[in-house]
């Protein structure tokens, strides 16, 4: 039988994680956006979960917001986009040429 896993959002704002984790919080919060709302039922129901991730390992963050050149190389290998002279190395690796 398979086993379904919990969907994660992973967030780097601490505020936010506190919010959709503690039920006091968020009944504090007047003006939120109805998305938010949604978040918190399904976090209640057991079908999502919300962790915090550091911003330096917020690998979205380069599809998003402009980076450091390591940051960016960071991400890019974490996200297994190689450059083209990675490429290359890899296609003569096992092809025989680039």
């Amino acid at each position: 039988m398979l086993q379904s896993k919990l969907p994660i959002i992973w967030c780097d704002n601490s505020s936010t994680v506190s919010v959709v984790e503690n039920p006091t919080h968020h009944t504090k919060m007047k003006h939120v956006e109805i998305d938010h709302h949604f978040i918190r039922e399904k976090i209640l129901a057991g079908q999502l979960q919300v962790n915090f991730v550091p911003s330096a390992q917020q690998i979205a963050d380069v599809l998003t917001k402009p980076v450091t050149p390591k940051l960016f190389s960071s991400f890019r290998h974490a996200l297994r986009v190689l450059n083209s002279s990675e490429l290359c190395i890899q296609k003569s690796n096992k092809l025989g040429e680039c």
